[in-house]
């Protein structure tokens, strides 16, 4: 069991990486930050179910998740109905019609650094991850998107 708490650490972890990665610059992607987020949730909610022998289901209803867990939940992990809260992150967000609002975002991210604060002290340390080597050059052909363009 360990191998999977550490994948699914790893992939949490993952996703925390691109979420911190998207928050910086001068125009942080929003509709991306609420979806790592969400998806970081996800995975320390599923990976905590697993070290307590639970099987999760294949859901991205954190709040079903969270309830999961019922006493064996860590006193500081954020409440489900707290949690529910990113489930609109996890799939209207991604499409046309839904723009989130700084209010939303920052609730996002106040979410999400909770859980995992409470989440990964109590789980086995990540996998290491493979090393790879993207050439950024795949891009020059691309530009720029059309909202970004001088």
């Amino acid at each position: 069991m360990p191998d999977i708490l550490r994948e699914w650490t790893g992939k949490a972890e993952d996703d925390f990486r691109i979420v911190r990665r998207l928050c910086e610059g001068p125009s942080p992607s929003a509709n991306g930050i609420c979806f790592h987020a969400q998806q970081c949730v996800e995975k320390f909610l599923k990976a905590l179910l697993i070290q307590n022998g639970f099987e999760p289901p294949r859901s991205h209803d954190l709040e079903q998740l969270r309830n999961m867990l019922g006493a064996t939940a860590p006193k500081d992990m954020p409440a489900a109905a707290d949690l529910a809260f990113l489930n609109v992150c996890a799939v209207e967000l991604r499409y046309p019609g839904f723009e989130p609002e700084q209010a939303l975002v920052d609730r996002v991210l106040e979410l999400c650094i909770a859980a995992r604060a409470s989440a990964r002290p109590r789980l086995p340390k990540p996998r290491p991850q493979r090393t790879m080597k993207i050439d950024p050059s795949l891009f020059d052909e691309v530009g720029d998107a059309p909202d970004t363009q001088a």
